[in-house]
């Protein structure tokens, strides 16, 4: 009989070491982000360590993503932004978020063109694989990214968008 007792002593200090580390490896993903757009030279990832990003990025997810549409103000000039927060509660591989993250863009992107006051200059966006995250809180910050990456300088996504035009006209 005390012997049963060892057995589920053992059993329950197993499963807090994995739930431990599933806590510890939820937080890691909650941390992790990559950021595109079409007018950013390359994407840009919060973790430096290529193979941490393969292994995160090679496994399926649940993402939150946060497409960001920049805009000029056709009234000030000035740029403004507008955004989209969708989380994806389904575990999809790479390709399949990058239709989602598509589709998101799609929708702010639209919002904007509604807008006669706007002029579209550039659509970006925000993965993090998981869905324990405020991105509303922290959409501003990445906005500042963007714009210091360059991303959403009028000037810039002027000549990225001819190039493209040219090369595949």
């Amino acid at each position: 009989m005390s012997n049963n007792k060892t057995q589920k002593k053992s059993r329950n200090k197993k499963r807090g070491v994995v739930l431990t580390k599933s806590i510890v490896e939820r937080n890691e993903l909650a941390e992790f982000w990559i950021a595109g757009g079409h007018c950013l030279a390359k994407n840009e990832f919060s973790e430096v360590n290529p193979f941490k990003v393969k292994s995160i990025t090679d496994r399926k997810q649940q993402y939150t993503i946060l497409a960001i549409a920049c805009c000029v103000d056709m009234e000030t000039g000035r740029n403004c932004h507008s955004t989209l927060i969708r989380p994806i509660h389904k575990r999809v591989s790479q390709e399949e978020l990058h239709v989602e993250v598509n589709k998101a863009l799609a929708v702010v992107c639209c919002d904007e063109r509604d807008n006669e006051l706007s002029g579209l200059i550039s659509p970006a966006y925000v993965v993090v694989p998981s869905l324990e995250v405020d991105l509303e809180s922290q959409a501003e910050n990445f906005v500042k990214k963007f714009e210091s990456w360059g991303a959403f300088d009028i000037d810039i996504c002027s000549v990225g968008y001819a190039a493209r035009e040219a090369k595949y006209a």
